[in-house]
């Protein structure tokens, strides 16, 4: 059985002596199966977190990859909130060896599946073509420099059925990551005769519920905008919300808060003195609205009332 066959794998993993003389930090390559659209980027992270031994991951596109290296460095790049949110095989290794390692599939913004013999694909070529070059590391420790630079990596392609051989893959030139927010004309003009209530600040910010999903046969992971009264705790807006299963699903989603936002100052008859975010990501977002309307945009370390509030979200199953 396949699944049997990578759990296999994974423990032949675990064996390596990669876990005593490989140091910490980020080690990829490419792998191009002969049956994919495009190659996947593979990265192997070594004691990524307290709980974790290491980390394997096979991200399909290199724009993934990307999205991957900027939320690293950058917390607020993008709208990435999750690990789970990126496009990638997964394996997760714990560091207490009676704990079984986790073998998954994410995709954005859906639960997370647990490969099985069904979902598995070509997830199994990958996997094996991992622990080949992490076993050759043991021998070779400049085998992760083997053609690269700064426009290629070291990779292995599958040039027939079960043959791979070593090679460069191209790191292409990528498009610009874009993030599009827009307004309506007529509904701006309509909250700019709204009167504005210099005292009042309203807190907002957007959640992942990742323990709440949809009952689809492909679960959709729960998201939650929120926009509440600093002081009385109202509630001025609450949408609950999930992926559309469409492209740039989640870019999309953030795009739409200003536009949410609009409506909710709209239907209260009123604009706050203050908007309260707790990201510079959120601020980002609802600035083209501060443009618009004289409210000040401001970041908190805290959002009391939104804590108050999501808490109550998961106390009442979603």
């Amino acid at each position: 059985m396949r699944t049997k066959k990578l759990s296999s794998i994974i423990k032949k993993i675990t064996e390596l002596s990669i876990w005593e003389n490989m140091p910490n930090g980020d080690f990829v390559w490419g792998l191009v199966p002969q049956m994919a659209e495009d190659p996947y980027v593979c990265v192997f992270v070594k004691n990524p977190e307290p709980l974790l031994k290491g980390r394997l991951m096979f991200f399909p596109k290199f724009e993934e990859f990307r999205d991957y290296i900027m939320v690293r460095r950058f917390q607020d790049y993008g709208v990435i909130m999750s690990l789970m949110e990126l496009n990638h095989y997964g394996v997760s290794i714990p560091k207490d060896n009676k704990l079984p390692a986790e073998a998954f599939l994410c995709e954005s913004g859906y639960r997370p599946l647990i490969m099985t013999d069904e979902n598995a694909g070509i997830f199994s070529s990958l996997l094996y073509q991992a622990y080949g070059v992490l076993l050759r590391y043991e021998e070779d420790k400049d085998i992760f420099k083997k053609y690269m630079n700064e426009n290629t990596l070291f990779a292995r392609k599958e040039i027939s059925d079960v043959n791979w051989v070593d090679g460069p893959l191209k790191i292409p030139n990528l498009k610009p990551y874009e993030e599009k927010i827009s307004l309506k004309k007529d509904e701006c003009d309509k909250a700019k005769k709204l009167p504005i209530i210099p005292d009042e600040a309203w807190e907002v910010d957007f959640a992942l519920f990742p323990n709440f999903q949809t009952n689809d046969q492909k679960p959709r992971l729960l998201y939650v905008l929120a926009v509440i009264n600093a002081s009385t705790k109202e509630i001025m807006s609450s949408v609950k919300m999930s992926v559309d299963g469409k492209e740039n699903a989640l870019v999309r989603m953030w795009g739409a808060h200003a536009a949410r936002l609009l409506a909710a100052i709209i239907k209260a008859g009123r604009v706050p003195g203050e908007i309260r975010v707790q990201s510079p990501r959120m601020m980002r977002f609802l600035r083209p609205l501060g443009m618009q309307l004289p409210f000040k945009i401001v970041q908190e370390n805290k959002l009391p009332a939104i804590i108050d509030y999501f808490n109550n979200v998961i106390a009442k199953g979603g």
